[in-house]
């Protein structure tokens, strides 16, 4: 039985599928904390300019502030436990905002007025763009950052009181048709509110001496900042042990370096005593957790991955645009390639295991016709193309 996104990944491709899926979620998970930096920059500023704070300069000051006081303290912890009761408070806030959104677009409908300095409210459908195809990539990359949940719907089956496949599938359907309901109570409004000129990060259309919105941002402000850690602990676990993995390699490597010969080496002869005493010094190498590294190691790892994060979203302000790229690089791949590629092979495996193996491209495209798997096919081929040009127009957009 496999338990986890990877462990798939691993049954189905070897090690190569286990450290290509085990990249695109690190990438996922990593770029999701640059998006919370940037909606708490854009939630902060909006504030910030009531007192007259205007400048990028300013933004970025009061990002770094922010960031460094309320965030940076909260990922010093070695584990969660402090952080387990904030959930509830989370999903009220989401409720919150929601519905001021509604309330907001609601009132404009009565009576029309200017919401920002550079924006005015509209309900004109004429001057909505229904489809805009330019902008489709960005947007699918947008919508497969914001729907992911395949590396995690593993973590409801582990939890599940009484685990079985239909409680599972009934648990995750509920929280995907969830996860659908409040985007679109959300966004329906938000785009009917402004129109083709809403902003990647709508709130941002709304005007700063707004009071609901005031209120709104401070909220963001704060869930953003409650939903930092558990994310920043995943990616701190991932390079902590990413790191002492390779320390652990390169001391025995160095080892057998030093004590082989020369002409044992040149001649890529097998050493048994020199591989044995290797082994042993890998093995005889002290491996931390993250709960039980020395004090300094933990800070040091902490400080390079906070500040990482930090530094790259202090130079990206579109919040629309990271969202896309990371949801085309990472997302779409998570989502559509890889389990089309999954059950391909899993299919695949169940009857013709040895030819596929022995295959090159061209056979194992044969393969998968002769077995009808076209949808899954489909969605490889369209997945590849969705991830390639979403990243591409996310860039131009820079």
């Amino acid at each position: 039985s496999v338990f986890n996104y990877e462990g798939i990944a691993e049954h189905c491709y070897g090690s190569v599928g286990y450290y290509v899926t085990s990249l695109f979620i690190f990438i996922m998970v990593f770029g999701g904390l640059i998006t919370e930096f940037i909606a708490i920059g854009d939630a902060a500023f909006g504030i910030a300019q009531l007192w007259g704070y205007h400048s990028a300069i300013d933004r970025k000051l009061i990002m770094v502030v922010i960031s460094t006081v309320m965030v940076l303290p909260m990922c010093l912890f070695r584990d969660l436990s402090k952080l387990e009761h904030v959930s509830a408070f989370k999903i009220l806030s989401i409720l919150f905002i929601v519905v001021v959104v509604v309330y907001e677009w609601h009132s404009m409908t009565r009576t029309p007025a200017i919401m920002s300095p550079t924006t005015t409210a509209t309900t004109d459908m004429d001057d909505v763009t229904t489809l805009n195809i330019r902008g489709l990539p960005q947007t699918l990359g947008i919508i497969s950052f914001s729907f992911l949940c395949h590396d995690c719907v593993f973590l409801m089956y582990n939890t599940l009181e009484r685990p079985t496949l239909s409680r599972w599938k009934k648990v995750s359907s509920f929280g995907i048709a969830g996860t659908v309901v409040l985007n679109l109570a959300f966004a329906i409004p938000a785009f009917l509110t402004f129109g083709q000129f809403s902003d990647p990060n709508v709130i941002n259309n709304y005007g700063v001496s707004n009071a609901l919105f005031i209120a709104v941002r401070v909220v963001i402000v704060i869930i953003m900042a409650l939903s930092y850690p558990p994310a920043f602990f995943l990616v701190r676990h991932i390079v902590y042990s990413a790191s002492q993995r390779t320390y652990v390699s390169f001391r025995s490597f160095r080892h057998s370096v030093r004590t082989a010969s020369m002409r044992a080496i040149m001649q890529h002869a097998q050493v048994p005593d020199v591989n044995m005493r290797a082994i042993e010094v890998a093995n005889k190498t002290n491996m931390y957790s993250v709960q039980s590294a020395p004090l300094s190691h933990h800070i040091a790892f902490t400080l390079v991955v906070f500040f990482s994060n930090l530094v790259i979203a202090l130079f990206i302000n579109n919040l629309g645009v990271a969202m896309s790229i990371i949801g085309s690089l990472s997302a779409m791949n998570l989502e559509l390639v890889l389990p089309s590629l999954f059950y391909i092979k899993i299919c695949i495996d169940s009857s013709h295991a040895t030819q596929w193996s022995n295959a090159n491209l061209c056979q194992k495209l044969s393969l998968i016709c002769e077995q009808k798997l076209y949808p899954q096919l489909i969605l490889v081929v369209a997945g590849t193309l969705f991830a390639v040009t979403g990243v591409l127009s996310s860039l131009n957009i820079i």
